[in-house]
């Protein structure tokens, strides 16, 4: 990804919003943009960066640091009893990472964003580490006043893995029509005909890209929950899989340069789902139900860390809050065997010798953990 050229005559320009590009053009920050420290030779006349879908065309050319310059901007929100350990930029906000001592100061926190961002849905999701996009050092500084900087990472897995998404689309939907088909098989005619009827519906969509991107296969989503003990855990646990898809889960050592954050968005209501909100009575339990499972659909199109854009703060996790979490939440999150009867589907998806290609490539990501 980098900075693409364009025209006013490309349908990107014409159709923003149909591509999820930002329909607004040339948002330049209100504090550390740098008038007549632009680089007008550098670009065409139109130009997005489609890590968020923003376009720019000559009338922005002449200001630099069209994101905001750090050293200009306070931190996105303060936290008066919390320690700030590091920083990470994303357009026009500079945003904190507080050190998080315990656990109960920090669902203070989290509630109190949740309070005082009562229009948005204040969602979670916890890393082990924090990736960071890699910009050419010309368009850091274009966008943000200097070479470097700290800009946090949110692609999708379809984008990591270089898959089609369209293609994407088709298997998740295809694996799901085929999961209900045999639930309502196996449950008789009037559930058969319940979720028949789901297939017919918009929340079908929803609902096949959930389940795709919890059980592994890549999406154009990324997993989020309401909370707090379901993301310190993926934010203090790795996760390795073998080629077979056997899942294994082992504690992060803060010693060996782990950095377990568990980070916030604030995400318009209609870029995120739960998945509890679009499940069918008749669908067994599964990973969504006991990870309390969101969904944003926030990397497609021309915007493809738009998640990062939504985020409000990191909270860096510490060996004492490490030390407050379940031993045994792991096996609560990921039901095995014939508790889950949608891993068992997917399994046998997964085996399957018909599948080839891209299709294999995309079931090849399904994973399970061992009784």
């Amino acid at each position: 990804m980098t900075i693409i050229n364009l025209t006013e005559q490309h349908q990107w320009v014409q159709y923003p919003a149909f591509f999820n590009a930002y329909p607004i053009f040339n948002e330049i920050s209100g504090v550390g943009a740098d008038v007549g420290a632009g680089t007008p030779e550098s670009y065409g006349e139109i130009y997005l960066d489609d890590y968020y879908g923003r376009m720019f065309d000559q009338k922005s050319q002449i200001v630099g640091s069209k994101y905001g310059r750090s050293s200009k901007m306070r931190h996105y929100l303060k936290i008066p009893s919390m320690e700030i350990v590091d920083e990470l930029r994303v357009p026009y906000r500079r945003i904190p990472v507080f050190l998080a001592k315990d656990k109960q100061t920090l669902t203070m926190a989290i509630e109190e964003m949740r309070l005082t961002n009562s229009d948005h849905r204040v969602l979670l999701r916890g890393q082990t580490k924090t990736y960071l996009v890699q910009r050419p050092k010309e368009e850091s500084t274009h966008f943000y006043g200097e070479e470097t900087v700290k800009e946090p990472s949110f692609l999708p897995s379809h984008v990591r893995n270089k898959f089609d998404p369209y293609f994407l689309k088709c298997m998740w939907q295809s694996q799901a029509a085929i999961l209900l088909n045999d639930i309502g098989y196996d449950l008789g005619a009037s559930a058969y005909a319940r979720l028949t009827d789901f297939r017919s519906s918009p929340m079908f969509v929803l609902f096949s890209l959930g389940i795709a991107q919890h059980y592994g296969m890549p999406s154009v989503g990324l997993d989020l929950t309401d909370q707090l003990d379901v993301a310190c855990w993926f934010a203090t646990h790795r996760i390795t899989t073998s080629s077979s898809g056997l899942a294994q889960t082992a504690l992060v050592d803060l010693h060996s340069g782990a950095t377990p954050t568990v980070f916030v968005f604030r995400c318009p209501e209609d870029a995120v789902f739960r998945y509890a909100s679009i499940k069918q009575p008749d669908l067994p339990t599964g990973r969504p139900d006991r990870q309390s499972a969101w969904f944003g659909h926030v990397g497609w199109g021309l915007s493809l860390n738009q998640l990062a854009s939504y985020l409000m703060c990191g909270f860096r996790l510490t060996q004492e809050i490490m030390n407050d979490l379940d031993p045994a939440l792991d096996r609560d999150l990921f039901p095995y065997g014939p508790d889950d009867y949608i891993l068992n589907h997917f399994l046998k998806m997964r085996a399957m010798e018909k599948y080839e290609g891209e299709a294999k490539r995309a079931l090849g990501g399904i994973y399970y953990m061992s009784d």
